[in-house]
């Protein structure tokens, strides 16, 4: 065995200088001096003689405290791994988390003489522990994501509440909403992570889409909650999934995103290759070894980064099906409804006695939303609503109909719009209008909104939103070449800018008379439409049915003969379901007539949204709409 004299010769220095280098006294000794006479020591293995106090010299010894629950294999290798790179050996050993057990532990450490700690998740007081048990100061990482009491004491680890908000971020950049999150066990800070991300992209959360492998889970729990993705906290849960869909006859990831935190960038034993994020236990391992070597031989700045995360974009990840085919955008009102049943119709100077009263979620823009959403075509919204209790409620009722919700906008200083309804008892409403949050709609919003005019092929517009927003809107699709149809609400005139590039124009009968006050028939008024600009002219006429114009039809549909009881969301029902049957390639006469049948549904139940048709009750009128809806051909009758 060498001695300190031969150590000294080897390394060209005198024995005064190699002993303050390995007694920690080597403050006026140069970098270059100190990481020579290192690098001979680490060289040679030389170690003092025993009589030299244990704790004044350097060991080259790290002792590495895992919790016994611990299998981080890439944790343990990537440590091994570096201390072994710096000449440094490595000694295991287990904690289990007990104030006695871990003193006995640091008591049999102390034997060892270790020149430096790293501890797996440790105590809040480690740093006291290990200065009474290993000597003041003895350098110390903590390997978690939890600081220490101690503000000197790095902490360095696995954040896995990031990478639970980072995978989800994935998931949500494709556009997915409805997103579940699986892990084993009690993960609080995975899950943590991924519902502060639903939070920051103002996508709701709920318990039922939060799963535990060991628990009650089966994947026929996440088919019946038409999750379009899963976030895995591991591979091996994403293991499980890739099994129990093929059982399933689930295409992945056609039918059924998986995302994952990975080993490996080269975890490809599934097929389809599983996208994720690497988990950084080996780039945490092999920055927490360098860092403590780094601060036993006083290296100058010695913590190393660990941030980076490596995304691995295998082929499990896709855009949900209802994004990848094109979908209906509708910018306009969110309302809640207050609906009053009184036994007349409103008059001037009277007092009315109501004897019933509800409140429901509607406003034009949300009516039509949702109508589209029961026909299962995929459907976005733009809207505004107050961040107040009736915002939140008129939220969770468009996301749980499956309206795409990531463009509505939570107005923290207004409230929520409100629509005062009087229903007299037969069944024709008078509507009164608080707009709120809507008021403040306006061009601004739509710009920043504007991918929600991606991959769209028919935009519904209403005019309680400003002219000009409405007209910014129209721009927009022009360019684009998205179809718009627009429904006048609440204007006395209507001005060639707003018409110019609209597809179709669909105003009720009132609202065709106050804006064109000098035409005296329905062709007439559907003319002039034509004339400002207008593509195509769709007059509803209540229970007289409607009429259609364009260059080439001047037709008159009667209506489907239904009881009314609440004739509110009438239209909403009837715009919604022609841009569907439009969207579906249906002729625009046929288109009419379905419509026409959805809105006179419509109007058999209380609240606008409540009577929206459904995709198969629509699909089983159709087999016999010609015998329900007629149609007469005003050209043939002028002949």
């Amino acid at each position: 065995m060498l001695n300190i004299k031969e150590i000294a010769k080897l390394a060209g220095f005198s024995i005064s200088t190699v002993s303050k280098v390995m007694n920690g006294k080597d403050a006026g000794i140069s970098e270059e001096t100190r990481t020579r006479i290192l690098q001979v020591i680490k060289e040679y293995n030389y170690t003092p003689y025993p009589n030299i106090k244990k704790k004044e010299t350097k060991s080259f010894l790290i002792a590495l405290l895992l919790k016994t629950s611990s299998r981080d294999s890439f944790l343990l290798s990537s440590i091994l791994r570096t201390a072994k790179a710096n000449g440094y050996s490595l000694l295991l050993t287990y904690c289990s988390g007990s104030l006695d057990e871990e003193k006995k532990t640091l008591l049999s450490l102390a034997r060892q003489n270790p020149d430096g700690i790293l501890w797996q998740e440790a105590r809040k007081d480690a740093r006291l522990l290990c200065d009474q048990y290993l000597g003041e100061g003895i350098p110390l990482i903590s390997l978690g994501c939890q600081p220490l009491d101690d503000k000197g004491t790095l902490t360095l680890g696995v954040d896995r509440k990031m990478l639970g908000y980072r995978l989800t971020e994935m998931a949500i950049a494709e556009h997915h909403v409805s997103i579940a999150c699986l892990v084993e066990g009690e993960d609080k800070d995975f899950i943590e992570g991924y519902r502060s991300c639903l939070f920051d992209h103002s996508i709701p959360s709920s318990d039922q889409y939060v799963m535990d492998l060991e628990g009650e889970t089966s994947f026929k729990q996440i088919l019946l909650q038409k999750i379009s993705v899963v976030v895995c906290g591991g591979t091996h849960i994403a293991d499980t999934i890739y099994h129990e869909a093929h059982a399933y006859n689930i295409v992945i990831p056609r039918d059924l995103s998986v995302l994952s935190l990975l080993d490996s960038p080269d975890d490809g034993f599934l097929v389809p290759k599983l996208s994720g994020i690497v988990r950084p236990a080996s780039a945490v391992g092999e920055a927490a070894t360098q860092t403590l070597i780094n601060a036993i031989e006083h290296v100058e700045n010695p913590v190393v980064d660990s941030t980076d995360l490596t995304i691995v974009r295998g082929k499990s990840l896709e855009a949900p099906s209802h994004v990848v085919q094109p979908r209906i955008l509708v910018i306009g009102s969110s309302n809640m409804d207050i609906i009053l049943h009184c036994p007349d119709t409103l008059s001037p100077g009277t007092t009315s006695i109501v004897h019933e009263c509800s409140s429901l979620p509607g406003g034009k823009g949300a009516n039509q939303a949702v109508g589209v959403a029961k026909l299962e075509v995929p459907v976005r919204l733009l809207s505004r609503l107050g961040k107040d209790n009736e915002g939140l409620t008129i939220f969770s009722t468009l996301h749980d109909s499956h309206v795409e919700m990531q463009h509505v906008i939570m107005d923290p200083r207004q409230g929520t719009g409100k629509a005062y309804i009087y229903v007299p008892d037969n069944g024709e409403s008078t509507i009164t209008v608080y707009l709120g949050a809507n008021a403040h709609f306006c061009c601004d919003d739509i710009d920043a909104h504007l991918d929600a005019f991606d991959n769209v092929s028919y935009c519904l517009l209403q005019t309680e939103l400003s002219e000009a927003t409405v007209i910014h809107a129209i721009s927009l699709c022009k360019k684009r070449g998205i179809r718009t149809m627009v429904k006048p609400a609440s204007i006395h005139r209507c001005s060639p800018a707003l018409l110019k590039d609209v597809d179709y124009f669909i105003p009720n009968e009132l609202e065709a008379k106050k804006m064109s006050p000098n035409c005296q028939t329905l062709e007439e008024r559907a003319d002039l439409f034509l004339q400002m600009g207008a593509k195509a002219v769709i007059i509803t006429l209540g229970g007289n049915g409607c009429y259609f114009k364009d260059t080439e039809h001047s037709l008159r549909f009667n209506a489907a003969p239904f009881v009314p009881v609440d004739t509110t969301g009438a239209a909403d029902a009837f715009i919604a379901a022609l841009a569907c049957c439009l969207y579906w390639g249906e002729d625009i006469v046929r288109a009419i007539k379905l419509a026409s049948y959805a809105g006179g549904i419509s109007i058999t139940k209380e609240g606008s949204q409540a009577g929206l048709i459904d995709y198969g009750s629509l699909m089983k009128a159709a087999d016999t709409i010609d015998k329900v809806i007629t149609v007469e051909n005003l050209k043939e009758r002028k002949v």
